[in-house]
């Protein structure tokens, strides 16, 4: 399985990032902590627990607001570092 990250936007228009994997009906996966979407994929114990939720559903997981896919975490605003020019 592969995940497909897409974006949308809130009605400020910050960018959101989800990503999506399986197929069936939607289960969405809420974090209580911050999760980057790409990273989390990447560790194989994540990406094991991850698609064993998909199985017969499409899991549907988004990034924290403070975050976004592919951004540099030390730099995130949630971990009080400061935004590239």
């Amino acid at each position: 399985m592969e995940q497909q990250i897409r974006f949308c936007a809130t009605a400020d228009g910050v960018r959101i990032a989800y990503a999506t994997v399986g197929s069936g009906q939607p289960l969405v996966l809420a974090t209580g902590w911050p999760v980057h979407l790409e990273l989390e994929w990447q560790k194989p114990f994540a990406r094991s627990f991850l698609e064993k939720l998909a199985e017969g559903f499409t899991l549907v997981r988004y990034d924290m607001r403070a975050l976004r896919a592919g951004a540099d975490l030390a730099t995130s605003r949630l971990f009080g570092g400061r935004r590239k020019s």
